[in-house]
């Protein structure tokens, strides 16, 4: 049986159709089950979550509970948008669908990324090596890979 509000997938896992939460800010729960329907916020609310999330003063742990949150809604829902590409796990196959964004700032921050997860001067590389060649002709790019090889002294 699906419950109201709810789709179903290929797979039979349950997908909110539209979520009817106003809450603003909400803690991230990992699901082990489907959602509770009552709880998923529609994309309108999750614009304005962003937007405290950015314009909070909370500390980061905070923000990256509310931003999982955020994401987590997103997914239940199947909203690929804008809003969408703002999650960076996403950012690959939003891109390769066309979805436009800021691929030259979430670039940047995937190398940080590396830079702060890995010790290891061969997954800088390998992630350095994945972006197109034009990407290195844009001045932030190379302030990016500037700042991504000398980190630390490391690399």
């Amino acid at each position: 049986m699906v419950l109201p509000g709810l789709l179903r997938t290929l797979t039979g896992i349950p997908l909110l159709s539209r979520g009817p939460a106003s809450t603003i800010e909400k803690r991230y729960l990992c699901l082990t089950s489907a959602p509770d329907p009552a709880s998923v916020r529609p994309e309108e609310v999750l614009e304005r979550a962003l937007d405290m999330v950015h314009n909070s003063q909370k500390n980061y742990l905070h923000k990256c509970d509310q931003l999982k949150s955020i994401r987590q809604d997103l997914t239940v829902q199947r909203i690929r948008n804008w809003l969408t590409v703002k999650c960076q796990s996403q950012l690959k196959t939003l891109y390769a669908e066309g979805i436009e964004g800021c691929h030259m700032e979430l670039s940047a921050y995937n190398l940080l990324s590396v830079i702060l997860h890995s010790n290891n001067y061969r997954d800088l590389l390998s992630s350095m090596s994945r972006y197109p060649h034009y990407y290195w002709k844009d001045p932030r790019a190379y302030e990016m890979s500037r700042v991504s090889t000398s980190h630390g002294g490391l690399y």
